[in-house]
């Protein structure tokens, strides 16, 4: 091998997957949206529904019962919170983000689909 075609695969600097780089866009525009844009009572209603309330399941479930264990993930109560886990989520999302894109390059989807529930069942 020459030394031009080793300069070709050089691996990139910072390798985050790019379903990690979609997730921490979508928590910044939501934290950001919230912060910038919305009224004190419309950033009030999006914590409401958005936020995980166990006293949901108590009662009659309705349509935040089932959203919220996602919504909840993307609502942070300061810059600093969502700086410290957009590291964490970088530092231990991007192996496992890694780890299901070989799946599906390689395995057939339902393969996929059983990894992944294994997966987060042992997590």
């Amino acid at each position: 091998m020459s030394i031009e075609q080793t300069s070709q695969k050089r691996e990139p600097a910072i390798n985050i997957p790019t379903s990690i780089l979609a997730v921490l866009a979508v928590c910044f525009i939501v934290h950001f949206t919230r912060d910038y844009l919305l009224s004190e009572n419309n950033n009030l209603l999006v914590l409401f529904y958005g936020s995980f309330i166990p006293v949901r399941y108590a009662e009659n479930l309705n349509w935040e019962a089932f959203t919220s264990p996602v919504t909840y993930s993307l609502l942070h109560g300061s810059v600093g919170h969502l700086l410290n886990n957009s590291v964490w989520l970088v530092a231990f999302g991007s192996p496992i983000a890694n780890q299901s894109q070989l799946c599906s390059a390689q395995d057939s989807e339902e393969a996929c689909v059983v990894w992944w529930h294994l997966r987060c069942l042992s997590a």
